[in-house]
């Protein structure tokens, strides 16, 4: 265990879904631009 944080973006679910810290449903196509649209304007 090294306290590494685990952030999943999928359209269907995954086995590790449960140890996520963050989870995402959809194509990762339309919410990774989402994501770095949200993080370039702070």
């Amino acid at each position: 265990d090294n306290d590494a944080r685990l952030i999943i973006i999928n359209e269907s679910p995954t086995y590790l879904d449960l140890r996520a810290e963050v989870l995402l449903r959809g194509d990762v196509a339309d919410i990774l631009p989402l994501i770095s649209q949200e993080v370039l304007d702070e």
